[in-house]
């Protein structure tokens, strides 16, 4: 992606042919003479061309010595894909995609992908950018039956409940110490410290000998609750089996205790005694020391299972598993496509007999929804909103169909009090459908108007709007008119049956 986004940069070159032929190209060829080979053209290039940026030339000739054909052939057509789409093309090309254990992180990628777009931008450049600073951040989402290991810290886990976990460095202080000391923000009540309102001192032992001895065991009994409440927290996350790794530690002498460690194997080596306890609190208590082997310093309670996996209990509960063994790549050729309103809704570069084409086809759909002329307005701006008609040519036709509503007889047709049917279906015997474009309906007179929207005039319009009469007629309407308006002569012809 980043020689994509600047095929002058030598060094993403440099990446991309080396990691494809030292980490691809092996799991489909594990031929080691065939890398070295191309390793000794690769330097023998690098050795040639001291500058960072490389000759169009030079950079043509890596692509095809040392990159699949098909990304030689299409590099340019690459940079030119949306985001998502040209990440797919890539993984096909490079075959990263075959590689089952690689699939779960082929589609975090794409999801990382996809969740950048749509907040951001679809900018190769800028991707790289945010990917380059957050992208160790990210989490891979997985399922629970997914036979994998998540990695996440004791907060992350809060509220969560997992079938094993495993605890690998159980040992963290009780206090920071050291270079790692808090600093303790006191206020002197003796004189004559007192004077000065606060004092930020770095938490030491040496606090608890002076007179700040109440701050400094004020903040280590904190201290402590909270580590210990973190340590409760990492214990009661497992519902299954929780497996805890934690240094060796005997009892010291002086009884001191600096970490969790030291809690846990003065637990096992000491225990703790139910009679220092009331009678209904020691029926609670396990001694740990049944359950600790001193010479392995292994602590054991409870059996340990096996646990069942989830495939096989939903295939009991008859749900399906869909298991892929590759990452199914999606070409653009073969993605759903937006269906557009109208056509070469995007091509510029239409010629002048199509656009008229066109737009007789919008002119005829606007008149769909003009009942009266207070209808004209709005009928223009739903066009232009649909994107059917550009700004220009939707005041050249608003200005058309209101010199037009001049004719006494075509304003008439757009009067109030008409009830007027656009597109309506007359059905005959036999099942044949016609479709007038505009029949509109007072005193048991019936009118029928047909638009044309060409400058030639024909017999077959004649006999289109002779025979919506002739239905009409057999509807039993008293009076039946019929007129072809040619919109763009602004002429009216009068059919009599």
């Amino acid at each position: 992606m980043a020689y994509l986004s600047n095929p002058s940069d030598f060094l993403a070159l440099a990446r991309l042919i080396i990691n494809y032929n030292l980490k691809i190209v092996p799991l489909n060829n594990p031929n080691e003479k065939v890398f070295n080979r191309l390793t000794e053209i690769f330097l023998a290039k690098i050795n040639k061309e001291k500058e960072k940026k490389l000759e169009e030339k030079d950079s043509l000739e890596l692509l095809k010595d040392l990159l699949p054909q098909e990304f030689y052939d299409n590099y340019k057509w690459f940079r030119n894909l949306p985001l998502f789409d040209m990440v797919e093309q890539l993984i096909e090309i490079f075959s990263l995609n075959n590689n089952k254990p690689d699939i779960p992180y082929l589609q975090g990628f794409q999801d990382c992908i996809l969740d950048f777009t749509r907040r951001k931008t679809s900018d190769i450049q800028s991707f790289i950018n945010w990917w380059n600073t957050e992208g160790d951040k990210q989490l891979l989402k997985i399922p629970d039956n997914q036979n994998a290991i998540r990695i996440m810290t004791i907060h992350k886990a809060k509220g969560l409940g997992i079938k094993a976990v495993l605890i690998p460095f159980c040992d963290w202080k009780l206090e920071n110490k050291g270079l790692k000391s808090d600093l303790l923000w006191c206020k002197p009540t003796i004189a004559p410290f007192n004077e000065i309102e606060i004092l930020a001192l770095k938490y030491s032992d040496e606090l608890g000998k002076s007179i700040f001895r109440n701050d400094y065991l004020n903040e280590k009994l904190q201290s402590w609750i909270d580590n210990i409440n973190l340590m409760y927290v990492a214990f009661t996350r497992a519902k299954n089996e929780l497996i805890i790794n934690a240094p060796v530690k005997k009892p010291k002498k002086n009884g001191s205790i600096n970490s969790v460690g030291d809690i846990l194997y003065g637990l096992f080596y000491k225990g703790q005694k139910p009679e220092e306890y009331s009678q209904g609190e020691a029926k609670k208590i396990i001694d740990l020391t049944e359950g600790f082997d001193v010479e392995r310093a292994v602590f054991e309670f409870g059996n340990s299972t096996v646990l069942n996996e989830d495939r096989s209990q939903n295939l009991e509960n008859g749900k399906t598993e869909i298991v892929f063994d590759n990452y199914p790549v999606n070409s653009s050729q073969r993605k759903l496509r937006l269906k557009l309103g109208c056509d070469s809704y995007f091509h510029s570069g239409e010629n002048k007999i199509s656009r008229n084409i066109t737009l007789g086809k919008m002119k005829h759909e606007m008149f769909e929804y003009i009942k009266t002329k207070e209808d004209i307005g709005k009928a223009v701006r739903r066009m232009v909103f649909d994107g059917k008609l550009n700004e220009g040519e939707a005041k050249v036709l608003k200005n058309q169909i209101l010199d037009a509503m001049k004719n006494p007889i075509i304003s008439s047709w757009f009067e109030p009090g008409w009830r007027v049917k656009t597109e309506s279906s007359i059905l005959i015997p036999g099942g044949t459908e016609y479709r007038p474009d505009r029949v509109q309906i007072k005193d048991n007179v019936a009118v029928v108007i047909d638009y044309k929207f060409t400058v030639r005039q024909a017999e077959s319009h004649k006999n289109q709007v002779k025979n919506y009469m002739k239905f009409l007629k057999e509807m039993e309407f008293n009076e039946v008119e019929g007129y072809l308006w040619y919109v763009e002569k602004n002429s009216i012809e009068e059919l009599v049956l």
